[in-house]
């Protein structure tokens, strides 16, 4: 099957290469990709990498979606299922995964850093990191989903939790642009014209029918 490795550092590192279909591991799920996005992390891994622990030729890819080709008889996926995949291979023992932060878990391995990734034709992946995604959503757009709109997710309703009417200040655009374009859950944003938008203020409405969730901004 064809990969884009990464072979060595810089512009001509990434190759699109021909290797093996992997086996499906005990507790994993092949899974067919469909869409993959270009992670910042992508092009930190073919230009420097430094800080992670990996080793050359790495399939890149950090975020994607794909169908399920291939479960165990106990799966709670079925082959057709299509699914987000979460970029984290985590332990699930860890007193961090314990405590469902498997963001921080200390045997961690991420997709496309310290393992193969999701630039791939056929990928084996953890169970605990897929997630169902709806038939009818864009698979391009959901491939985005793994790590920019997490981030923002875990802002607002992780570390500080927010309801309905609150207020809070998002400092950068960094995490706060992927949570106005995440669509595919009812997200919906309307741009201030502040000539201060650096600083700004977001108000989280209560959810209905046809709009989920509502986020506006509006000037600081």
């Amino acid at each position: 099957m064809k990969a884009v490795q990464l072979h060595e550092r810089g512009p001509k590192g990434p190759r699109l290469t021909e290797i093996p279909v992997p086996s499906r591991p005990e507790g994993g799920v092949l899974v067919r990709m469909l869409a993959a996005s270009v992670n910042r992390v992508d092009l930190y891994m073919r230009d420097s990498g430094a800080g992670i622990s990996h080793e050359l030729p790495l399939v890149m890819g950090v975020d994607g979606v794909g169908e399920v080709l291939e479960a165990g008889p106990d799966s709670a996926f079925r082959a057709g299922e299509r699914v987000i995949l979460y970029p984290y291979d985590f332990c699930g023992r860890c007193r961090y995964c314990a405590a469902g932060d498997q963001l921080l878990c200390v045997r961690a391995r991420i997709f496309g850093e310290h393992r193969d990734g999701t630039f791939t034709e056929v990928m084996a992946v953890p169970e605990a990191a897929l997630v169902r995604l709806s038939p009818d959503a864009d698979v391009r757009q959901a491939a985005a989903l793994g790590v920019a709109w997490l981030t923002a997710w875990r802002m607002i309703f992780g570390k500080a939790p927010a309801g309905p009417g609150q207020v809070v200040f998002i400092q950068g655009a960094g995490a706060a642009w992927p949570m106005r374009r995440c669509s595919l859950r009812g997200w919906r944003g309307r741009g201030s014209s502040s000539r201060r938008a650096a600083r700004r203020s977001w108000r989280i409405s209560a959810p209905s029918a046809s709009r989920p969730w509502i986020i506006a901004t509006r000037p600081w």
